[in-house]
């Protein structure tokens, strides 16, 4: 489990370098909009993976991956990019990234 999690973790690493990269290195707006395009593919990869690792997730174990709250973040910034690629202007308060997806749960082994 701990090699899935850090090969998820890779892959989100990658996948952030990848458009930070692109954006800096973009030298008109339509590169920066193909370049986060194949951001929003890569990102629907992590989101599918990560269905998949809380599928096959120790339930009983005393430490638990919150996967549902990492792929509904990972939804999140898949709007946002979705939403600045399509032109439209972002919600007045939208939900911010809450990042803690470790659950400890006493007496489980």
């Amino acid at each position: 489990m701990i090699i899935k999690i850090h090969q998820l973790t890779r892959a989100l690493l990658a996948a952030l370098l990848l458009l930070i990269t692109s954006g800096a290195l973009a030298s008109n707006p339509s590169q920066e909009r193909a370049d986060l395009a194949r951001f929003i593919h890569e990102l629907d990869f992590l989101i599918q993976q990560t269905h998949v690792m809380n599928k096959n997730a120790d339930a009983n174990a005393r430490i638990t991956f919150d996967y549902p709250e990492l792929a509904a973040e990972l939804h999140l910034i898949r709007r946002k990019i979705s939403i600045h690629l399509q032109g439209v202007l972002a919600l007045p308060n939208p939900p911010t990234v809450k990042g803690d997806y470790s659950a400890h749960h006493p007496g489980a082994d």
